[in-house]
Parts: structure tokens; sequence; C-alpha cells
């Protein structure tokens, strides 16, 4: 299904890049495709992705190694089950949060598997679900972001607990995994990172709840 609109739609740039080469002189200077057919092809690009297979897995809970192994063993068996079809994934998230690292190798695996034409994986925090302190990382996974108006996102500084830090005192563990949590929200959507800096959400121990409608430049992408 998916690959019939694939066609249809590099068909469809490749005619209006045909039309468009005579009136280019740089890409720099001047748009190829007018905005309509730069909307057309949007909804072109939208068509394309629904899947034939829908799949809904819940996470909640706290973010561990074993939580996140079974998550994605969770996905995988998802995707073995229909393996010659176009599957959307979505991963409904209520979470408190736990281990950062855990998040980072989650959505690792995640975007890894999205860059799958076939594959579409979603994250979603439906209204009476929060996702807190590192799940507000794991939510930065799906290629959709989906949220519930009133749902609430949970931030606060990441804490060092245990482990070997090497020269690195608690303050350069918790700085440095500030800036990882602020560049994996930046690279989404950067209104929501620079509020999050500005407001020093992650500077207090202390959680602060955002609702998903304030989010909605980009680390939110669909309210639901």
């Amino acid at each position: 299904m998916k690959t019939a609109f694939l066609i249809l739609f590099l068909a469809f740039i490749s005619s209006q890049i045909s039309h468009a080469a005579v009136n280019c002189q740089t890409i720099n200077q001047q748009n190829i495709l007018s905005q309509t057919a730069t909307d057309t092809i949007s909804n072109l690009v939208e068509v394309a992705y629904e899947a034939d297979v829908t799949k809904n897995i819940k996470f909640s809970g706290e973010i561990t190694k074993y939580s996140i192994d079974k998550l994605i063993k969770r996905i995988n068996n998802s995707i073995d089950e229909h393996a010659n079809e176009d599957i959307n994934i979505i991963i409904t998230l209520d979470s408190g949060g736990g281990n950062v690292n855990e998040s980072l190798r989650a959505i690792r695996e995640i975007r890894r598997l999205n860059r799958n034409p076939m594959i579409q994986i979603d994250t979603r925090v439906g209204t009476f679900n929060s996702c807190e302190s590192s799940c507000t990382l794991l939510f930065t996974a799906g290629h959709k972001r989906m949220a519930s108006e009133r749902a609430k996102f949970g931030f606060h500084s990441p804490k060092f607990v245990r482990g070997d830090r090497g020269e690195m005192t608690r303050d350069d563990v918790e700085n440095h995994y500030r800036e990882i949590w602020l560049k994996q929200i930046y690279n989404i959507d950067p209104v929501a990172s620079t509020m999050i800096r500005d407001h020093e959400y992650l500077l207090d121990y202390d959680m602060s709840y955002v609702r998903a409608r304030e989010l909605t430049t980009g680390y939110v992408t669909d309210l639901i």
C-alpha cells in the first residue's frame, strides 16, 4: 500500500521539478516549487505513511534497563509479526522517568527502526497519563509525538545517583546530562528547548509541569 503511494509521490516530484527548472536561478535564490505544490506534496507524504497494521504498546512505570529491553522486544516482535506489511506502532507513555541513558538507548533504537519506510513508530501521552523526568526524552523518539491537550510533561534536574564519574564532579555530571537533555529536545523543537532552559526547569530537583498544549511548537506534533 505504501509502495504505491510512494511511486505516485516520486512521479509527482519529478514532474514538478521538471516544470519549475525553467525559472530556477539557484536553490538559495528562488523556491523551485510553489506553495501550492509544496502543500500537495506534504499531503501525499502524509498519505504515504498510512499503515496496513496499527499496533498499540503501553509503556508505564520506571525507565530501567529491564523495562527498555522489554519495550524494544515488544516493538521488534510486532514488526516480525507483520514483516511484509506497513506497520504503525504507537507507544503510549505513562511514566515517572528513570535512567536517562536507557531513555537515550531506546531513542536510538526507535529512530533506527523509523528509517525503514515500512515502519512508523509514534509516541503518545493520553489525557490521564503523565510523562515525567527522562520519559520526556523517550517521548522525543516518535515520528509523530501525540498528546492529549491536558497531558502533563514533567521536567526537573537530572540527578547523579551512583556509578563511576572519573574526574567529573557531581555538578559536572548533572550539567553534562542537562546539555544532552536540551540538545535532544532542541533537535525536534528549538522553541520548547529554549523555554525549558529559560525557565530553568532542568536546574530544579522539584518537578515542573507543562501541559501538552504549551508544547505544540514541535515537541508535540499532534494534539489528540
